[in-house]
C-alpha cells in the first residue's frame, strides 16, 4: 500500500481520503512516474466526488497547483492483486466497511475540529520534530509496515488494539478505523522524507517487525501522543498553504 495520509481529506468535497491506492497505477510503479507525481504533473482522483487532487510531501493533498495534469488511473487488476495479498478472501466493499470509510460522520471528525481551532489561535511556525522513544520508534516502525504490507494485521496492530482500542471490534464494520485513526503518528516516521521512493523503501520494501513490543505508555498516554502527533500535521499544513498563497 501507497504511504497513508495522516487525517487526509479531498481539497474539494472534504471526504476523508486517507489512502490513494497510489499503488494501483502504472504511474506509481516506477521512479519516473513517482517523480512526476511530485511533480505535480500527476495526480489522483477522489473516490467521492472523482475531481483530481494532488499529493505532496509531506503527506498531503492539495488541489492541482498546474493547469494541465495527467489523472493516474488506478487499476481492477492491481485492486484484486493487493486484496489476494493483504486482504485474501475479502472483497474492497468488506474493506471499506472494516476502515469505516465514508463521506459523512469522519471517525474523530470533532477532535479533528477542535484540533484546527486551536492551531489557528496559534502563530505559524515550523513544528519541531517529535521525540519519539527507541521503543515508541520500534513500535511505530512495526505498526506502518503492517499498515502497507499486510492489511494492518499483525502482532503490532494486536498490541495496539489490547492497549489502546480495546472496544474495537474484530471482524466487520469499523474492525480496521482503530488502524487508520493512528495514521497521523505512525506517518510521523517518514514526515521528513522528500521522496516517494525512500517512502516506499521504507514502509513497504523493508521487513516486518515480528517481535516489537509496547512502547510502556498506558492508552491515554498513547492517544495524547496521537494528538500531539496530529497538531504537528496541521501546524505542516498550516504553514504549506500559507506559503502556497504567498506565491
Amino acid at each position: 500500500m501507497a504511504p497513508q495520509i495522516p487525517d487526509g481529506e479531498c481539497p474539494h468535497c472534504q471526504g476523508p481520503v486517507i489512502d490513494l491506492f497510489a499503488e494501483w497505477t502504472d504511474e506509481y510503479a516506477t521512479s519516473a512516474g513517482k517523480a512526476a507525481i511530485l511533480a505535480g504533473d500527476v495526480v489522483f482522483d477522489c473516490y467521492y466526488c472523482e475531481r483530481p487532487i494532488q499529493l505532496v510531501l509531506p503527506l498531503g493533498l492539495v488541489m492541482p497547483q498546474k493547469s494541465v495534469v495527467h489523472v493516474a488511473k488506478r487499476k481492477k487488476s492491481k485492486c484484486e492483486e493487493w486484496l489476494r495479498n493483504q486482504h485474501p478472501g475479502q472483497s474492497l466493499s468488506d474493506i471499506v466497511t472494516a476502515a469505516g470509510w465514508q463521506h459523512a460522520g469522519k471517525i474523530g471528525r470533532r477532535e479533528r475540529c477542535i484540533v484546527m481551532a486551536k492551531i489557528r489561535r496559534l502563530p505559524l511556525r515550523e513544528p519541531h520534530p517529535m521525540k519519539l522513544t527507541s521503543q515508541e520508534t520500534r513500535f511505530l516502525t512495526a505498526l506502518i509496515r503492517e499498515q502497507n504490507q499486510t492489511g494492518c494485521r499483525g502482532p503490532a496492530h494486536d498490541l495496539l488494539r489490547k492497549h489502546a482500542y480495546p472496544d474495537a471490534p474484530v471482524t466487520g464494520r469499523n474492525s480496521l478505523s482503530f488502524a487508520y485513526e493512528v495514521v497521523p503518528l505512525t506517518t510521523s516516521l517518514v514526515a521528513d522524507f522528500d521522496d516517494l521512493g525512500a517512502i516506499d523503501d521504507f514502509v513497504r520494501c523493508a521487513p516486518l517487525i515480528t517481535d516489537a513490543e509496547w512502547p510502556g505508555s498506558s492508552g491515554e498516554e498513547f492517544h495524547g501522543r496521537l494528538d500531539e502527533a496530529r497538531r504537528q500535521w496541521e501546524a505542516r499544513r498550516a504553514i504549506s498553504k500559507s506559503a502556497t498563497a504567498a506565491l
